[in-house]
């Protein structure tokens, strides 16, 4: 078995496997979706620096990734596939869940 993969800045990783030779390998890169936006604590809204946020999308496939917040509690997720992500946020002293998909 052979397992290819291609990465382009702007999109998001595209993969492919097969048995070699015999296999066709077609790779499709899609434009890259991006997560952006700002964790904070619930008690007072305060942001909560170098929080790890994962953004995942509960099919446990490709489109997922994680960053780490900023001094202001903010992060940017780049390079997901299209479709639809639930992130969760962890730190050494907190947990949270997103409300809903996004």
């Amino acid at each position: 078995n052979a397992w290819l993969e291609a990465i382009a800045e702007g999109y998001a990783r595209g993969r492919d496997s097969g048995a070699a030779p015999g296999h066709v390998f077609e790779i499709y890169l899609t434009p890259e979706s991006v997560l952006i936006g700002k964790v904070v604590r619930a008690s007072d809204g305060s942001p909560i620096e170098g929080a790890k946020v994962s953004a995942g999308n509960g099919s446990g496939g490709w489109g997922h990734g994680s960053e780490f917040t900023d001094g202001g509690g903010n992060f940017r997720i780049a390079g997901l596939e299209p479709g639809a992500y639930k992130p969760s946020a962890e730190s050494d002293d907190a947990f949270g869940l997103a409300d809903e998909q996004v």
